[in-house]
């Protein structure tokens, strides 16, 4: 069995993903593992160059991306130096975080979703196919059950 070292769990901040948490502590804790975990802001000024709040939007998204990161982290035991917020493209960060932190897992959230939007502009594809290391997708959404 491989044995995990350091973890990286990457999270949109969404209510789904909140299924997850507990999952990813425990594989980590079962490995003895490291656990990082990261959230990307999207740069706006990419996208709404001609938006001129964006500065402000940008700076009110980030504002609330560390407060959640902060109630999500506390509740998991994250200590403040595994906490990363980052700004820009999520599989470009998530990747390059993975290799700054030498991350042998990265785990990231599944919405569930089906169809198109389960292929186009999906995090988790991208960082499956970019990923130096193992990757674990782990479904968000719990099914109801009959």
């Amino acid at each position: 069995m491989l044995n995990y070292k350091r973890i990286l769990f990457a999270t949109d901040l969404t209510d789904e993903i909140h299924n997850v948490d507990s999952k990813v502590k425990e594989l980590a804790k079962l490995h003895s593992a490291e656990l990082h975990v990261v959230h990307v802001v999207e740069n706006l000024a990419a996208v709404a160059y001609q938006y001129m709040g964006t500065v402000e939007l940008q700076d009110q998204l980030q504002e609330e991306a560390t407060k959640e990161m902060g109630n999500i982290c506390s509740e998991m035991g994250i200590p403040e130096q595994q906490r990363h917020i980052r700004t820009g493209h999520p599989k470009t960060e998530i990747i390059d975080l993975a290799e700054e932190i030498n991350a042998d897992l990265i785990v990231v959230g599944s919405h569930g979703r089906t169809g198109l939007s389960a292929f186009l502009g999906s995090t988790c594809n991208a960082v499956i196919h970019s990923a130096r290391c193992d990757v674990l997708i782990l479904r968000a959404k719990q099914d109801k059950k009959d």
